[in-house]
């Protein structure tokens, strides 16, 4: 007969504390019921319900504790055993049960299922099935709409109740629960057009925009918003780079007729413009390179040295073909911005 040590870890409420005992008296050619009663007395429960453990492997009851490598003086560890749960009943449907979920689930469109990544409408199942928080391989399979939309061929329908029943059982909740998203998605769609029509009829007073529309919802846009486009557009459109320019060179006209070279006539500011006076600011604003004789004294410069300068710009920007960029400035009348995006567009 040996000593050896036994190791008590019991839950609180079963057994407070972790204790460290020793027992006496110990037979190895027998097998561990001995040192079970001893542990039962020590915690007071059943020692049926007692499991021994050494070098973290159950020890056989049915086995001599010499014939499991235990030796006198050695440490076995005493828990209660964990009780066996049953295993869950396989959930069985009829035919019929079977084609109803396949109707169900074949009258949605891709989009339909899509709708399960909303956060309230995954909730909303789970609440009502909270059975998917412990499988966790069927709460996979609910939230991913392709595998969800799998559930519209028949022969899904064995496999997945082979593995994840839950979905089988809550397949009719969650048809249920996708075609009221359905309806009030609609029905908040229906709220923004009257809202729209209401703000188009009202004294000008605009309604607040809800705040998380749907991308696919169209909306409707209403005068003021209107209004505010199109002015952000003439505004766009008069501080572009060819405006810019074009209104330098009207203010450079104005001012050297504002203030004309001394002569005998002081009132020339009041006088009509002639037709060479036109013909004169077009050529120096629009140079082409078929003007007529006599409108401008201007010698004709080759286009390449005309736009030199624009040239220049449109290599270091990347361009670095000087004959297209050449040829599209001259389309443009020297406009850089303009002439850039006529090369995107290949038409040259």
């Amino acid at each position: 007969m040996v000593s050896v040590y036994v190791g008590l870890r019991f839950p609180v409420a079963t057994y407070s504390g972790y204790e460290r005992i020793v027992v006496n008296n110990v037979h190895l050619s027998l097998n561990s019921d001995p040192i079970k009663e001893e542990v039962a007395k020590k915690v007071k429960i059943p020692a049926q319900e007692i499991e021994l453990i050494y070098c973290g492997k159950p020890i056989n009851d049915a086995l001599s504790l010499e014939s499991q490598s235990i030796k006198p003086g050695c440490t076995i560890h005493a828990m209660q055993k964990v009780p066996k749960e049953e295993p869950p009943q396989k959930v069985s449907i009829t035919p019929e049960q079977k084609q109803r979920i396949v109707a169900q689930f074949q009258t949605f469109l891709s989009s339909n299922f899509q709708r399960i990544s909303r956060p309230e409408v995954l909730q909303e199942i789970l609440d009502e099935y909270p059975g998917f928080h412990s499988n966790l391989g069927a709460l996979a399979f609910l939230r991913d709409p392709i595998l969800l939309s799998s559930m519209q061929d028949p022969e899904n329908i064995e496999k997945i109740l082979e593995n994840y029943s839950i979905l089988v059982e809550a397949a009719p909740f969650i048809a249920k629960v996708l075609k009221g998203a359905e309806k009030s998605k609609k029905d908040a769609s229906t709220e923004v057009y009257t809202g729209d029509d209401q703000s188009d009829s009202s004294s000008g007073s605009e309604s607040p925009l809800p705040t998380n529309p749907d991308r696919n919802t169209p909306r409707r846009i209403t005068r003021q918003q209107l209004g505010a486009a199109l002015a952000l557009a003439e505004y766009t459109s008069r501080n572009s780079l060819s405006n810019i320019a074009q209104r330098n060179l009207d203010e450079n006209a104005e001012g050297s007729e504002q203030n004309p070279a001394p002569g005998p006539s002081s009132g020339s500011r009041s006088r009509p413009i002639s037709t060479s006076m036109l013909n004169d600011v077009l050529a120096r604003i629009n140079p082409t390179p078929g003007t007529p004789a006599g409108t401008t004294d201007a010698p004709q410069i080759p286009p390449a040295q005309q736009y030199a300068a624009e040239l220049q710009r449109m290599r270091e920007m990347g361009f670095l073909d000087d004959q297209v960029n050449l040829q599209a400035l001259q389309l443009c009348n020297g406009d850089v911005e303009t002439a850039i995006n006529l090369v995107f567009s290949d038409e040259l």
